[in-house]
């Protein structure tokens, strides 16, 4: 497991060369505009590094097919020369042979977000890499015990160059962003109908998407705001009141489990006020009830928020709390620079 203080937000530019590969487009969209990857993970790369490139194998692979986006990858990376090339894998766009030719070049490194309910995916592909990384402590000890020892604990972090406090005047008392699911679009109508008001944006929902400033914005004006999630759901109100829509999320919905998000901390960054379904992992990111606020259903989420609209001494400080340890803990800056060292201290 990587050491939780190895590095230090004012620690000067790592020096190696890196190339993040991942699609430049959130999802390969382009009306999207720049995805996470790019957006948190290489611009932080791009500060903290002494030299880090994109290649984005998004648009060839949709411009010129996979053979022809993996001919250009292997060039590119000849070319760069870099250290550490770290791959956000997708589907199936890479050819196994690539990327074990790549590994005779370079340093690689498998970045997977939701290897928790992928596990048939990750146990694939990881093998291919020099490294890579998982986001739960549970699947960590599983993947060991498969002999698979060169995972990394490197749970979603949040790009502090980005997402910060900005002491704004609130304008929200409640606030979701995400793309809308049937069981998130049932609890913020039950919170609307007991006279909660929730402001909700992302794709799916009326109002629509936010660009990223505009996200870190609403964060900032808002008293709280909610992380739900998009996974299945057993509150069986649910199912009685909303049929349509839970058949939907059980016909279609491809987890069978949760786990950390980016935003756990990137609400947190920006010094919201959170409160967040539970995930397995979340007491070793943040203190529960005192960093971060946790509900169990939907009655138990609207008395939380009825009880610290009300007090709004209590609500600050549990912000600042969580907003001190995601700034301590949580950056992809610290992440990457314990990533640096786990892998140097591997290969040393």
């Amino acid at each position: 497991m990587i050491a939780p203080n190895a590095a230090s937000v004012e620690s000067p530019r790592l020096p190696l060369q890196v190339v993040l590969v991942a699609m430049y487009y959130d999802y390969g969209d382009k009306e999207r505009g720049p995805g996470y990857e790019y957006n948190n993970l290489f611009l932080t790369c791009r500060e903290i590094f002494a030299q880090a490139d994109f290649f984005d194998f998004g648009s060839p692979l949709q411009e010129r097919g996979q053979h022809a986006m993996n001919e250009e990858l292997v060039a590119f990376i000849r070319e760069r020369k870099p250290d550490l090339t770290v791959f956000c894998l997708y589907q199936d766009e890479f050819l196994p042979q690539v990327i074990d030719e790549i590994g005779k070049e370079t340093t690689t490194l498998a970045y997977f977000f939701d290897d928790t309910w992928r596990q048939s995916y990750v146990r694939l592909w990881a093998p291919r890499f020099h490294f890579f990384t998982t986001s739960s402590l549970n699947a960590l000890r599983t993947y060991r015990d498969l002999g698979l020892t060169h995972a990394l604990y490197s749970p979603l972090g949040y790009n502090h160059f980005m997402y910060q406090k900005k002491n704004l005047p609130a304008l929200y008392d409640v606030s979701f962003v995400g793309s809308i699911h049937g069981h998130r679009q049932w609890i913020v109508n039950q919170l609307r109908k007991a006279g909660i008001t929730v402001n909700v944006w992302g794709a799916g929902w009326e109002t629509g998407r936010l660009n990223q400033e505009q996200m870190i914005d609403v964060f900032n004006q808002s008293k709280i705001v909610l992380t739900l999630s998009n996974s299945l759901s057993y509150d069986a109100r649910y199912f009685l009141q909303s049929p349509r829509w839970a058949w939907r999320d059980w016909r279609y919905c491809k987890k069978d489990r949760d786990q950390i998000k980016a935003r756990h901390f990137e609400v947190s960054g920006c010094g919201s006020c959170q409160i967040s379904y539970y995930v397995e992992d979340l007491e070793h990111c943040f203190e529960i009830g005192k960093e971060i606020l946790i509900f169990m259903d939907v009655d138990d989420l609207y008395e939380k928020i009825r009880y610290y609209l009300r007090h709004d001494d209590e609500r600050s400080a549990i912000a600042d709390a969580g907003h001190q340890r995601a700034v301590r803990d949580h950056t992809l800056e610290r992440r990457f620079r314990d990533i640096a060292i786990a892998i140097q201290a591997t290969r040393h």
